[in-house]
């Protein structure tokens, strides 16, 4: 799981031993704003290698393009 604000430009994952990533944005009082759910393999897609960073990263952008966006109501 990753949290970041909505104002921070990327995601950084160190690899991809997971099933989904799951982006969530808070609000300023911590509460729900938004969650996304990418599986493994569209992250591989998604996701480029940064040597400078020794991480994969992309953008908030284009996880939540490729990403199920998760029914708040359900939460």
């Amino acid at each position: 799981m990753k949290h970041r604000g909505e104002e921070v430009l990327n995601v950084d994952v160190n690899n991809f031993d997971f099933d989904y990533l799951m982006l969530v944005n808070l609000r300023e009082d911590y509460s729900l704003k938004g969650m996304w759910r990418l599986p493994v393999a569209v992250a591989r897609k998604v996701f480029v290698f940064r040597e400078k960073f020794r991480k994969y990263q992309a953008t908030q952008k284009s996880v939540k393009a490729n990403a199920e966006a998760v029914n708040l109501k359900n939460v």
